[in-house]
């Protein structure tokens, strides 16, 4: 069987809010493509400026973060995410590179990639197989390999150390993580650990951590209707009022307003499977709050 049909192996989605989303890193490729709006991306260690039409590619194990300068009512991007056991002909190619362009302007898209795209994002829900994602995705490759130049990672791009610990963090931030459990975790100092987040994530500890669960909150919010106090707890946190709080910091409105802004939005249901992991919380992390 030449692709593996799970739910959790892909998911596409048009997104029209406004994405503020520190340094990360995953296992599996991503395409984002401006519909309308402005956004700023750094992909390994160049930031780029992503206009209306332009298309960016992340390969796997790749850091990169998300800002988008335009504001709600005039952001659309296109966001695809796919494992690589979905594309056969290509995963040699993208585990351990790097594009050399990973933007492709709007004025250089070729026909072919951009019908590939439209069938990606038209073709009815029930209809999206994992062998049709993978087959037109792998398609798309083709086309935009050429632009990409894709070259071996090298460590000033992508050093291994924080690329596991970033890993890591993706996987458990709904545990209670702390500078001393990933100190023990990964064999490092707190000193060390701190100025990896400092130095390379241009953040703290717990505002990495945070950023990832309130983006896993914000999923809730819309695609279930659990009360803001279970969303509350199964996002690792122990006091509503402390979620509400950091909540608040990272959108810039409390829970209940979020829900009621967006209560149209749906995200796809197997989008859960690409955020964090939830982990068993035994206790209140006090790092992140």
């Amino acid at each position: 069987m030449l692709y593996e049909n799970k739910l959790d192996s892909y998911f596409i989605v048009n997104e029209k809010t406004s994405l503020q989303y520190p340094l990360h890193i995953h296992r599996y490729i991503e395409i984002v493509h401006v519909i309308e709006g402005k956004l700023d991306m750094q992909i390994g260690p160049v930031r780029h400026i992503l206009n209306q039409g332009d298309i960016a590619f992340i390969f796997p194990n790749i850091a990169h973060d998300y800002h988008t300068l335009s504001d709600d009512a005039h952001t659309s991007l296109n966001i695809v995410n796919c494992s690589l056991e979905l594309l056969p002909l290509y995963k040699m190619k993208l585990e351990g590179y790097y594009p050399h362009i990973p933007v492709i302007r709007n004025d250089n898209i070729p026909d072919d990639l951009n019908w590939i795209e439209n069938r990606l994002n038209h073709i009815p829900r029930a209809l999206l197989t994992g062998e049709l994602v993978g087959s037109l995705i792998s398609a798309g490759f083709c086309f935009a390999f050429p632009y990409l130049r894709p070259m071996p990672v090298d460590q000033s791009v992508n050093k291994e150390l924080s690329t596991r610990i970033i890993s890591y963090i993706g996987d458990h931030a709904l545990e209670n993580l702390s500078l001393d459990s990933l100190s023990r975790q990964f064999g490092i100092g707190r000193y060390a650990l701190s100025r990896i987040f400092s130095n390379i994530l241009g953040t703290n500890l717990a505002g990495y951590i945070n950023s990832q669960r309130i983006n896993y909150a914000k999923f809730q919010l819309l695609n279930t209707e659990k009360d803001i106090s279970t969303v509350c707890y199964e996002c690792g946190y122990h006091n509503q009022q402390t979620f509400n709080r950091i909540f608040k910091k990272v959108t810039g409105i409390n829970p209940t307003t979020y829900r009621k802004l967006h209560s149209g939005l749906l995200y796809p249901s197997n989008l859960t499977a690409l955020l964090p992991g939830q982990g068993q919380i035994t206790s209140q992390d006090s790092s992140t709050g």
